[in-house]
Parts: C-alpha cells; structure tokens; sequence
C-alpha cells in the first residue's frame, strides 16, 4: 500500500448504523474492556462454584456446625457468573446503543482513505487522520473491520457491506500486516 504522498490506496464512502455501532462497541469491550476474556472469567467462576458445593461444603460440615461461609461463597459464585453471564453483555448493548444514541455524528455517511501507514475520515462536518500505530487493535468480525484506540475517535468502523470482496482481502492482509498479534479475526 502507498504513502500518505504516494496517494492513497483506495476510499470508502460508508455509514455506520446503530445495530453496526453496537457490535463494534461489544467488540472493542471483548478486545480491551470489561469483557476480555469473558469465557475464561465464566468458566473460571463456574468451577469455583461446583468446587465450593461439592468439596468445600461438605468438608466444611465436619469440622464446623454452620456453612454461613461456604455458602456465602457458593451465593458469591452464582451472582458472579449472573453477572459475566447476563449482565455484561446487555451493558455493552445498552452502552453502544446509548453513546450511538447521544452522537449525531456517528451515524453521518463519511468516506474513508486508507494508506500504507495512515487513514484519513472524511463527512460533511469533521475530517480527522489517524496512524494505524495510534490504534491498539483490530477486529474483524463476519460484518465489520473495527480499529479500536485510535487517538481522535475510540472505533473506526469500516462495514463490510460497502466494501467489495477484493477491497475486503486487501484490508485483512493489510491489518494482518500492520496489527500482527492486535489483528484478531471473530468467526461470530
């Protein structure tokens, strides 16, 4: 891919709507916020929870007359994994929805340049360029390229469906390139 002075490789003319926002939002969360690592964090818990009741509770019925602490701990187990289990991801829905909700300027058609080391955005009201180093990862999913952590906005969201299959190869080759180990491709 060319230089920011080469030209640029290709452009974009897109918009974001909120259902995309949504999963980009989730996306960025699984990747960097509350919910990495969430299936580790729901197996984890749910283990915790079968040791407690079936090891814990008994052993601790020989030694003690009330299982208050064994079963405060299997109450604790049982809230977390409604907590990683439910919670979080409805939190993420309503987030995403809620800050789509609250700017106007994410749902605005913009048109996207993209370069060998940089990208520039485009719309009717703003136009700001990013390095592909300001951002901390990149998420492919079944519907979106997400750049997450960029320096002026948190996601850059490029929607598949405006891209053509050859212009959707040449981004995953390229962010496979640039991202290396922050290039993470979800099958769903």
């Amino acid at each position: 891919m060319p230089t920011y002075y080469e030209g640029a490789v290709g452009s974009v003319r897109t918009a974001v709507t909120r259902e995309e926002y949504i999963e980009a939002w989730r996306l960025d969360q699984e990747q960097n916020g509350r919910m990495k690592k969430l299936e580790i964090k729901k197996l984890t818990v749910f283990l915790l929870l079968g040791l407690v009741l079936f090891a814990v509770l008994p052993l601790y019925a020989r030694f003690f007359t009330t299982q208050l602490a064994p079963v405060a701990l299997a109450l604790a187990c049982a809230g977390l994994n409604v907590y990683y289990g439910l919670y979080l991801p409805r939190w993420a829905a309503g987030t995403g929805g809620r800050c789509f909700d609250s700017n106007c300027l994410l749902g605005q058609p913009f048109e996207v340049q993209l370069y060998r080391d940089s990208y520039t955005v485009k719309s009717d009201v703003e136009q700001y360029t990013g390095h592909w180093t300001d951002n901390t990862a990149c998420v492919e999913s079944p519907r979106l390229f997400v750049l997450t952590g960029g320096w002026d906005r948190n996601l850059l969201i490029l929607p598949k469906r405006s891209l053509t299959d050859q212009q959707v190869e040449q981004l995953r080759e390229h962010f496979e390139r640039t991202f290396v180990r922050r290039y993470v491709r979800r099958k769903s």
